[in-house]
């Protein structure tokens, strides 16, 4: 084998390497995500503890996980879109509307379709109401019990 022969083998195994490599990367990404909800912190720094478990959920959440109730946001993690030179993984979906503030943070007002229970009547309406984040998912949390 000549030095142009084998510099050609070893150009072909590289570009067999580096197409092989996106989504191996991508597991990779999901499931460091998803060993930060195992470990409940990021890189080795634990999240911040529930200040009062019980203020706002049944006694029986005090030993439950840090951001896992229904796990709907840790399943929802994965591959997205793999190209030949990157990968994309993404979280949320329509079921997990909360997924991208939890990421990427938020701050302002959103509009919640909620059903409330008119005492008088005994019917349920569906209306539209306009709050924070927190009563968004304080109504998102009590509607999922």
């Amino acid at each position: 084998m000549t030095a142009e022969e084998y510099f050609e083998q070893l150009q072909r195994r590289v570009a067999q390497t580096l197409r092989e490599l996106p989504p191996i990367i991508g597991e990779e990404v999901v499931h460091f995500a998803q060993d930060n909800f195992d470990r409940q912190s990021y890189n080795g720094d634990a999240w911040q503890k529930r200040k009062n478990p019980t203020k706002w959920g049944k006694r029986d959440e005090e030993g439950r996980a840090l951001l896992v109730k229904t796990a709907k946001l840790r399943r929802s993690i994965r591959i997205g879109q793999v190209w030949e030179d990157k990968v994309r993984v993404v979280a949320g979906g329509a079921d997990v509307p909360y997924a991208k503030a939890h990421n990427e943070g938020f701050s302002g007002t959103i509009t919640q379709k909620c059903q409330s229970v008119h005492k008088a009547r005994k019917e349920r309406r569906t209306r539209w109401r306009e709050g924070t984040l927190e009563s968004f998912i304080k109504t998102y949390r009590n509607a999922n019990l």
